[in-house]
């Protein structure tokens, strides 16, 4: 009887727990909508998973920054580099790229001139190859795959950047806190399936003031969310 009951309801745990934390989840899907929201209006958004999406999530280092580009830095570029955030010289590269602000007037002039040595076709690639997921102006509707988890950048200019995270892991605090306060969610009667819970949300508001990218420190992402375990 106790492993019948165990079978049962531990799914049911983990399903709460995910639902406590911001989340939606899907046990026989393979992605997730998310909708992004923002304030001001006209806020951009940028999600960024895979390779970049990681470096941002697990603490943004800018030496990371420096080895992708490597290849086209000199010595001192290097250290002109050094004194940033990995968060704002991508957001920087992001917006140049897509031709919605220009590096000079992002960043401070130094810094635009160590990244205009760097061709615009390599930091295409880079984006393309090591995780460009979305870039549109809030509010934002996605489909997001579950086999990985999202860094968030929030872009408005005279604005300080807001960077957030979008998680796929299972947080075993949560599921803790959930044993100690048990709740049934919905399922499919007829699959036997978990329901697809209303999309994600994640809200942002940019409210520091800030000319440049390069007001942002970095700190991490503020928030986490957790989506789905794979």
């Amino acid at each position: 009887m106790k492993q019948i009951l165990k079978t049962i309801l531990l799914p049911l745990f983990l399903i709460t727990a995910l639902s406590l934390n911001n989340c939606a989840t899907i046990f026989s899907g393979t992605s997730q909508d998310v909708e992004i929201n923002a304030k001001p209006q006209g806020t951009t958004i940028i999600i960024l998973g895979g390779t970049i999406g990681k470096i941002i999530r697990y603490g943004a280092k800018i030496q990371s920054f420096i080895d992708i580009f490597s290849e086209y830095l000199d010595e001192e570029d290097k250290k002109v580099l050094e004194r940033y955030s990995f968060e704002s010289l991508i957001t920087a590269v992001i917006l140049e790229v897509r031709g919605v602000v220009p590096v000079e007037r992002s960043m401070s002039q130094e810094v635009a001139k160590v990244l205009a040595k760097i061709p615009r076709s390599y930091k295409v690639k880079v984006l393309n190859t090591f995780g460009m997921e979305e870039f549109a102006l809030a509010p934002v509707k996605t489909e997001l795959k579950t086999s990985g988890g999202y860094a968030v950048i929030g872009y408005m200019s005279g604005k300080k950047i807001v960077v957030k995270e979008i998680n796929t892991r299972l947080n075993w605090t949560i599921l803790w806190n959930v044993l100690n306060g048990f709740i049934l969610l919905p399922i499919d009667v007829l699959t036997g399936a978990y329901k697809k819970l209303t999309p994600l949300e994640l809200d942002m508001e940019l409210n520091e003031p800030g000319e440049k990218l390069s007001d942002y420190q970095a700190q991490g992402p503020n928030q986490k969310i957790l989506i789905l375990v794979n």
